[in-house]
């Protein structure tokens, strides 16, 4: 049987840090401090399958009744490759709104895509929230 240590594994949002020291916090109950962090760690939520951290991290404005299926069919339809941020614009610790741009590049069904996006984020007290698309 392979054993992996879990301290050798990086982390899919692309930091350059290793998963326990990266979004792994965040997964685990830990507060973003930037709209970064939160738009990396729920990047690498849908890699991990943690439609839970995606639920709890997405703004009350967006809620619907079928977040949760949404979420588990784009587990199952798309194999998540790699994190590009391309810009963000405000989102710091002192901030209530902010915006990262990025490129996300999936595989589905045997083909590569590319998914970019301007995501607009908020924080309510010490958390930030996904809110929608700029």
């Amino acid at each position: 049987m392979l054993k992996i240590k879990r301290e050798r594994i990086m982390c899919p949002c692309g930091s350059g840090k290793k998963y326990p020291q990266c979004c792994a916090l965040y997964h685990g109950g830990s507060f973003p401090e930037t709209a970064e962090q939160l738009m990396r760690s729920r990047y690498c939520a849908f890699v991990k399958h943690d439609v839970e951290y995606l639920l709890r991290t997405q703004h009350k404005d967006l809620a619907s009744a079928n977040d949760r299926q949404e979420i588990l069919d784009t587990f199952q339809d798309c194999q998540w490759l790699e994190l590009k941020v391309l810009d963000s614009k405000k989102g710091a610790k002192g901030d209530i709104e902010g915006s990262v741009e990025f490129l996300a590049t999936y595989a589905n069904e045997g083909q590569v895509f590319e998914h970019r996006e301007n995501s607009r984020f908020k924080k309510v007290g010490p958390q930030w929230f996904y809110h929608s698309i700029v």
